[in-house]
């Protein structure tokens, strides 16, 4: 009998953020960052129902006040899987895609690569979007997580710094960068929810290692192109460059903000 496959798209988003305050409510254009995401994911039309998770009454005021469908959650969450993991439990889907909501650049080829992913193959456990790293620097820079991917394109482990001794051009053949975008099969992602959190994932602050850790399996998603994220207000500048560039983009934003 096939699988039927049913997939959910969720926003989990919360004002704690440390670098730059409320950073989702920073108005870009006009509107939130976080209606940015939630508009260009809806626009994508491969995920059937957009949801933004949140226990910051200013966020789901504001994502309702532009019509968007929210859950409420408890404020208080270590991480946005435990989020969506509470948001998800009366919510029926097959899968479910988290969308960060710092990526005001979301792209449709992104959405429709991992949704893809999902259809071919809906019995793995979860997927993660990932892409090349732009340079040496990148491999030995802790700031940005990491994956060695084997020629199934299955995820053998996450690291921050690269452990292996080979050229960094050998190395760039089976280790890519960690995009935020990532899909898990809704009974899986319930089960790691519940699950305690590992020596791994705590050493190494990197979210997914509790994905491994736990016997499940996690496929990498390559996403050729890269759009910038906002992860401080200097971000900004790069998101503002990126659309004196990319007149098309620009113009998308602006028709998904009528």
């Amino acid at each position: 009998m096939t699988e039927k496959i049913k997939i959910v798209g969720f926003i989990p988003a919360h004002l704690a953020s440390v670098r730059f305050k409320k950073k989702i409510m920073h108005r870009i254009l006009g509107i939130p960052m976080i209606e940015h995401v939630r508009r260009r994911s809806i626009h994508s039309k491969v995920i059937e129902k957009i949801i933004v998770a949140s226990g910051d009454r200013e966020i789901l005021n504001t994502v309702k006040k532009y019509g968007g469908e929210t859950k409420e959650t408890f404020k208080d969450h270590k991480n946005g899987t435990s989020r969506i993991g509470e948001a998800l439990e009366d919510i029926d889907c097959s899968h479910v895609v988290i969308i960060q909501g710092d990526e005001p650049l979301i792209q449709t080829d992104h959405l429709k690569r991992i949704t893809d992913a999902i259809r071919l193959n809906p019995s793995h456990d979860s997927w993660n979007s990932t892409c090349e790293l732009n340079s040496k620097d990148e491999l030995y820079n802790p700031n940005v997580v990491k994956a060695a991917i084997n020629n199934e394109e299955r995820i053998l482990y996450f690291f921050r710094n690269s452990p292996s001794f080979k050229d960094p051009n050998e190395q760039f053949l089976y280790i890519k960068k960690v995009q935020g975008l990532i899909a898990f099969k809704k009974e899986t992602l319930m089960q790691i929810v519940a699950s305690p959190t590992n020596m791994c994932e705590e050493i190494e602050s990197i979210e997914q290692l509790k994905i491994i850790a736990n016997g499940f399996n996690i496929y990498s998603v390559y996403q050729k192109n890269q759009v910038p994220s906002i992860n401080t207000r200097e971000d900004l500048d790069d998101l503002y460059k990126y659309f004196e560039n990319n007149n098309n983009e620009l113009e998308l934003t602006k028709t998904l903000l009528k």
